[in-house]
């Protein structure tokens, strides 16, 4: 049996997977009939596996290794299985071979560094694993990220991302999150290996925010550093993967630092809803999912969005150099408008494929509330009220559940002209969906849309209708 990895320079890596010890240790597990007989072969390979392990610990007359790295792998992968598939009841009975998985990443074979990096990743949620070897881990995973290794350092990578959030002393590693930040802003780094930086070090960021906020000099120069990955408007990958950064930095280290912005996302926005979707076939393939352009990146551009700009009612509670539609520049107002209203001519039009008009409807839910934000026009919020309204016949429950809940929240923030569109144009439909509903999340979000435009003018028969449902 052979595995083929990817490397952190995108070639391909070929080692044998073929442990033949670990497949014959699981095809007794599958076979036992009786629970009692399937304890019995985890105890009796617990055994054996911590013999092994003490013995190995011996070192011979010669100072040579009495495990090769062979077999301990085999056996760090069989402990692997054992606390997996024990639902992580046996981590008591396996803490015992954490020594010989801080020996695998002395390894110069990536499958046995891989082996240890990994299975370390499954118990570094227990604080007891973490206080054992957090001191051993960090030094290796320093070493890694130092050395000249792209496929370690791709290794040491994904661990920080895996467990950075769960290890506050190890995020607050001066060497490591240098040594992180290095590699994300490297010039010579890979794409690979930047887009597992940039998560790595959101990781890190998320468990110690003074990494930024403790350095004023730091903080300028390294926020600069990593917008600065934001400017190659061609490549998608690494935006994708540097945003949720940047998200962070702007909504809890420092929002002033993103505003220049502004402009760049905004067209990056329109390339890809208005030109992705006017010009399907003139955007890269790479980049499409269910025949939408960057539905993820469209999403995220949207997130991080929603963070800089406030609305008016918004404005009042925000920082005073956050973006508001009336100090933003035409040009770029405009683009973000015209998104919403592509989004709306795009998200309503009929589909056959159910995944496209997902992706389709999930850009709409989020223009949609994001819209709120660009001082709509009448006109605008009444279409983007109907636009909403028009699924509230989906056959799908999760597009009736988000259909009414950006209901709710357009009739809250928008007020009169949104309010007024619902319930003189569509209470009918409302209430055609509280008789006819199943779901009782959905039936709870139409009484809250009910709720946000009951008056002296409509109150008697919203409260005529749910009586009736009551019955």
């Amino acid at each position: 049996m052979e595995s083929r990895k990817t490397t952190a320079n995108g070639g391909n890596y070929n080692y044998s997977t073929t442990i033949r010890g670990l497949q014959l240790f699981i095809a007794d597990l599958r076979s036992s009939q009786h629970s009692d007989d399937h304890e019995k072969r985890i105890q009796s390979e617990i055994v054996k596996i911590k013999q092994r392990f003490e013995s190995a610990s011996k070192k011979s007359s010669n100072g040579r290794d009495k495990l090769g790295g062979y077999q301990r792998k085999k056996y760090i992968a069989k402990l692997a299985y054992i606390y997996v598939t024990s639902n992580t009841t046996k981590l008591n009975d396996i803490l015992f071979g954490l020594d010989q998985m801080i020996e695998l990443l002395n390894s110069d074979a990536f499958s046995e560094k891989f082996m240890a990096y990994m299975t370390l990743e499954f118990l570094y949620e227990h604080p007891i694993v973490i206080t054992k070897v957090r001191d051993q881990v960090t030094y290796h995973l320093i070493k890694d990220l130092s050395g000249k290794s792209d496929n370690n350092v791709a290794l040491a990578l994904n661990f920080i991302g895996v467990t950075g959030k769960l290890d506050e002393k190890m995020a607050q590693d001066e060497n490591l999150f240098t040594e992180v930040f290095q590699i994300l802003r490297s010039p010579t780094s890979s794409i690979y290996l930047k887009k597992k930086a940039s998560l790595a070090f959101l990781n890190l960021l998320k468990s110690n925010p003074g990494i930024l906020t403790d350095d004023a000099q730091r903080k300028e120069l390294w926020i600069q550093r990593i917008l600065s990955l934001l400017d190659d408007t061609q490549n998608y990958r690494l935006m994708l993967a540097v945003l949720p950064l940047v998200e962070h930095i702007a909504k809890h280290i420092d929002p002033t630092c993103c505003i220049r912005l502004l402009p760049q996302l905004t067209q990056i926005l329109h390339n890809c809803v208005i030109d992705g979707t006017s010009r399907s076939e003139e955007f890269p393939s790479e980049f499409k999912f269910a025949n939408v352009p960057n539905p993820w990146l469209i999403t995220k551009i949207l997130s991080l969005l929603s963070i800089l700009i406030v609305s008016p009612t918004e404005a009042n509670g925000a920082s005073s150099h956050l973006i508001q539609t009336s100090n933003m520049d035409r040009e770029t107002l405009g683009k973000l408008r015209r998104c919403v209203t592509k989004a709306i001519e795009v998200g309503t039009k009929p589909c056959n494929d159910a995944m496209e008009r997902i992706v389709l409807n999930t850009i709409l839910f989020s223009l949609i509330n994001f819209a709120s934000k660009l001082d709509p026009s009448q006109e605008a919020i009444s279409n983007s009220v109907s636009a909403l309204c028009s699924l509230l016949t989906s056959a799908e429950i999760n597009i009736r559940y988000l259909t009414l809940d950006s209901l709710v929240k357009l009739c809250s923030i928008s007020g009169k002209h949104a309010i007024d569109t619902v319930r003189y144009k569509n209470l009918n439909l409302i209430f055609h969906l509280l008789d006819n509903e199943r779901d009782s999340s959905i039936v709870r979000k139409v009484i809250d849309l009910l709720y946000t435009f009951t008056d002296s003018e409509n109150l008697q028969i919203i409260v005529e209708k749910l009586f009736d449902y009551i019955q």
